[in-house]
């Protein structure tokens, strides 16, 4: 017992010296080192002189207590750094950088960073004040159709656009006039899935995307049974037929006759069993590509399997669904009909093997050809460096130019038919061999155009998107914030040599990344772009999904 308690005595003892050794311990401030306030300030309040300007020219911002940091400090445009011309007890006088662009004006000392005032810097760009969207589309917009009366079909993923929801359902499609304003005589349903492409058939337009219904009847009525593609009359509406079921004709149980009524269905009857991202009609028939692995088609005149309860055998009035495998690329006959003249093997019943990775985008040519672009490096078992052309019948084009192609996946595809020459996009480093960082401009046989040099993004992203416009500039948008060292957030306008276009660059950041663009005029008779894509802002007005530019010469 007695050791016991020499044990517990020297126990205390030894958390007593401890205590009274951390009651001694010196702990560090963790607020000391703090950064010092400098007494600086640049006015939030007071505009700078001129308000607006263009690159070179001079600026004074109202700013006190910069004095005796003067040798220390660094003025920026929208993180573009400017020539400090003069500093005073009242402000700062800087020359506006050549490549500056509108944003934030900002003042740092060594590692402190002031923020003034957002700053106007004018350039041959502007928002064209004619386009009258007020409200625009509540989602993206990933698609238009250009009608002969310089109206447009819009497709995407909205549910509304300009407001117009409200008075008549806008389910993924809408029409709109020249000046983006929305045609409220348009009277489609809409799909009840994303829409991404649509093409003309005789008088009458077929639709693609991700969806399995479209509705009618204002809205209130939904017709289903569609795997992604389906037909629509030249007012939007979907074309539907009257079929006979198995219960037209047939009884579904003993002593139950047979209905004789037909059953309405989709006049397009064939799909595929995933989501189409791009569609073109070409000779009365209609080409799809996307990363689905079957067409589908449905029965109307069979039954299923049937069931015996009770020793009474029932049948089904169900759709069947029919499936034969034809990977990423697939064309149909006007009425939805599989067409096996094209990419289709007769001896094991299916399409051919396509590309071993995913398919982003594609073009077809004006004589039918289509170009496919992707993250595959084989295409129907052949090397294929992310880029292929298939002949009329389906089968890969040896005679396209790309040699290796791209050294990473390719994101994007345009083709410009003044100049003949394709824009790609994605995240490659070269293009047969030759250095192409991010984006490259091919000929028409699809070898390199090298007169074209992309110059660099920044690490934290790329380009998405890039289409060359008639007067040769090119306009390409994504997620990048840097081009060439420069500030550019998302969007910019290049020259056909890759060089930022001087003068076009000054606009402001974008809120998100263009999907495509419409070359067109204004009233006055000037260079006009219409976007479109998924974006809520640019140059610092709002944007929902649509805009349109001013270029001036």
């Amino acid at each position: 017992m007695k050791s016991k308690y020499i044990s517990l005595t020297l126990a205390f003892l030894t958390i007593l010296f401890i205590m009274a050794c951390k009651k001694s311990e010196v702990y560090e401030n963790p607020y000391e080192g703090g950064k010092q306030p400098l007494g600086i300030s640049l006015s939030l309040t007071t505009a700078p002189v001129p308000q607006e300007a263009t690159g070179g020219s001079t600026v004074t911002f109202a700013a006190t207590g910069l004095l005796p940091y003067k040798d220390l400090a660094v003025f920026s445009f929208n993180g573009q750094k400017a020539e400090i011309l003069s500093i005073t007890e009242t402000g700062i006088t800087v020359k506006v950088p050549e490549d500056a662009s509108t944003g934030v004006a900002t003042l740092s000392i060594n590692d402190q960073v002031f923020f003034g005032p957002r700053f106007k810097v004018s350039g041959k760009i502007s928002i064209d004040p004619e386009f009258r969207v007020s409200g625009g589309a509540n989602r993206d917009i990933f698609a238009y159709y250009p009608l002969t009366d310089d109206r447009f079909i819009f497709l995407g993923a909205f549910t509304d656009y300009d407001g117009k929801g409200i008075i008549t359902p806008v389910n993924r499609i809408a029409r709109v006039f020249k000046n983006g304003s929305a045609d409220i005589s348009f009277r489609s349903g809409g799909a009840d899935g994303s829409l991404y492409g649509i093409a003309p058939l005789e008088d009458k337009y077929i639709t693609a995307g991700s969806f399995s219904g479209f509705y009618f009847n204002a809205g209130r009525s939904i017709l289903t049974n569609i795997n992604n593609i389906t037909q629509l009359s030249a007012s939007g509406e979907v074309d539907s037929v009257l079929v006979d079921t198995y219960s037209t004709n047939h009884s579904l149980a003993p002593g139950i006759p047979a209905t004789g009524k037909k059953k309405a269905v989709p006049a397009f009857n064939g799909g595929t069993n995933s989501t189409i991202g791009k569609i073109y009609s070409y000779q009365n028939k209609l080409t799809a590509t996307g990363n689905f692995k079957y067409y589908v088609s449905k029965r109307y005149d069979i039954s299923r399997k049937p069931v015996i309860i009770s020793g009474v055998t029932l049948y089904a009035d169900s759709i069947v669904t029919d499936s034969v495998e034809t990977p990423q690329v697939v064309r149909f006959n006007a009425d939805g009909s599989l067409d096996k003249t094209f990419r289709f093997n007769s001896a094991n019943n299916m399409g051919l093997p396509a590309g071993n990775g995913f398919v982003s985008s594609s073009y077809m040519q004006a004589d039918g050809k289509l170009i496919v672009v992707g993250s595959f490096n084989k295409f129907d078992e052949l090397p294929a460096g992310r880029i292929v052309r298939l002949n009329l019948t389906g089968t890969v084009d040896p005679v396209f130019n790309s040699g290796t192609g791209a050294d990473q996946s390719i994101g994007s595809i345009t083709y410009n038919p003044l100049n003949r020459k394709y824009l790609i996009t994605g995240s490659f480093t070269s293009y047969n061999g030759v250095p192409a960082n991010g984006i490259a401009l091919l000929n028409e046989d699809g070898s390199i155009d090298q007169s074209f040099v992309s110059k660099g993004f920044s690490s934290d992203g790329g380009a998405t998107f890039a289409k060359q416009l008639s007067n040769g500039m090119i306009v390409v948008s994504g997620v990048f914030s840097t081009y060439n060292g420069i500030r550019r957030s998302g969007f910019m306008v290049l020259t056909p040599t890759g060089d930022l276009a001087k003068g076009y660059n000054a606009i402001g950041s974008i809120k998100g990344y263009v999907n495509d663009l419409y070359e067109t005029t204004n009233s006055t008779g000037q260079m006009a772009v219409m976007l479109i894509g998924s974006f809520s802002q640019i140059d610092g007005t709002t944007a929902n999904n649509i805009t349109r530019l001013v270029f001036e010469k």
